[in-house]
């Protein structure tokens, strides 16, 4: 917090006022042998001293840097005024909502202040609610662990693309919302590509309890059309054989769910004997 406070004052008296001071942080993995590679902010976006910058500054920078998302919650002081003017908020119950609420919260401000001082500590434990097995299934998953007939994997499939759809969504209203149209502009081409790729996995479900599926074709100016599978290119091609279509790829789907719990009752009953 000390160090912060210093890095607003040091900006006030060069005359850089700023609304935020964006930090680093250490990773430490606890109960559990390290099992990805720890990368800092300094290093993933090229900032190895103390700096401000705008955040046209900073799209530009993510833009050479060939980034395709950012993501920005914990790891920053924010002048709480400015935040409390921006009314921004995370989704309730999707992951990823750091993807959407730091590029909104960057994007708002006048000018950003990074210090690669390590002023956080990041654990990573086992028990932590991101890890879900068929025993222990956080509360948000539940709806759709019971939708999904009561397999853990069709419901985090579901729950992770809904949620890529879902922040989407709220990317390209706060886009078309936003001010100055140009830098916008170029914030979708940045950001909505790789969302709206991940959107797409949502017809690979067998069912759609959020109802997303209508709001698909906002995703089309924004995706690949070399990336597409040959069931996306025939969903989007022909509307009206979308119903026939997800009739029978949701048939199939369900048809893999229940092969996985059969083949799981066979393997539990084989490790009993």
């Amino acid at each position: 917090m000390e160090e912060c406070i210093k890095a607003f004052a040091k900006c006030e008296e060069q005359g850089k006022s700023v609304e935020m001071v964006w930090f680093d942080n250490n990773v430490f993995f606890d109960g559990f042998a390290q099992f990805y590679d720890i990368t800092c902010c300094a290093e993933v976006y090229h900032y190895p001293t103390q700096c401000t910058f705008s955040p046209k500054q900073w799209l530009d920078n993510l833009i050479r840097l060939n980034h395709q998302s950012f993501t920005a919650s914990w790891n920053m002081l924010i002048d709480f005024s400015f935040l409390k003017s921006l009314k921004l908020y995370f989704l309730n119950g999707v992951i990823y909502e750091d993807a959407s609420f730091g590029v909104m919260l960057f994007m708002s401000a006048n000018r950003i202040c990074f210090t690669p001082k390590k002023l956080h500590y990041y654990r990573v434990r086992p028990n932590s609610t991101t890890f879900q097995s068929v025993t222990s299934i956080a509360p948000y998953l539940l709806p759709f662990y019971n939708v999904f007939f009561k397999d853990i994997i069709a419901a985090k499939e579901y729950h992770g693309n809904s949620s890529r759809m879902r922040l989407f969504l709220q990317l390209l209203e706060f886009f078309n919302a936003f001010g100055d149209k140009e830098f916008a502009e170029l914030a979708k081409k940045t950001f909505l590509p790789c969302l709206a790729q991940g959107s797409l996995k949502i017809l690979n479900s067998a069912k759609d309890p959020l109802n997303l599926l209508p709001k698909l074709d906002l995703t089309k100016p924004y995706i690949t059309a070399s990336r597409l599978s040959l069931f996306v290119r025939l969903y989007f091609s022909y509307p009206k054989a979308r119903s026939f279509l997800l009739f029978f790829k949701r048939a199939y789907e369900i048809q893999r769910i229940f092969e996985r719990k059969i083949r799981r009752k066979i393997f539990k009953k084989y490790k009993q004997r």
